[in-house]
């Protein structure tokens, strides 16, 4: 294969996996907006405010890792929505009575919470 055809089939191919992203990401959202507001979904996990808006309208690429947890919160919103709210208040404390800085919640929030599931 020349280079120049296997660009095209890898821009063909980068479409094709963003658009599929895009699709589980606004059936993800659904879901969790049935429950709850989008900027207690983004401040749980760490993104700034509007950026779920921002990618479910084509403004920007939603990366795997966000499709993944938006996936899972969108099992069961509320208890897992409850669960990342319980884990960073946790880690908060536990922070503040070390005297460190309280924790903001990161993108592995949901595995630890897997984890303990």
């Amino acid at each position: 294969m020349d280079p120049a055809t296997a660009r095209a089939i890898d821009g063909a191919l980068k479409s094709v996996y963003q658009a599929s992203l895009r699709t589980l990401l606004n059936k993800a959202l659904i879901k969790i907006r049935a429950r709850t507001s989008m900027r207690r979904v983004e401040r749980l996990l760490g993104l700034s405010e509007g950026y779920l808006s921002k990618v479910s309208n084509s403004r920007s690429e939603p990366s795997a890792e966000l499709v993944s947890n938006l996936g899972l919160i969108s099992m069961n919103p509320t208890s897992r929505l409850h669960d990342l709210e319980t884990f960073w208040t946790i880690s908060k404390k536990r922070a503040s009575s070390t005297g460190r800085k309280g924790s903001r919640p990161s993108k592995i929030a949901l595995a630890a919470i897997e984890q303990r599931t």
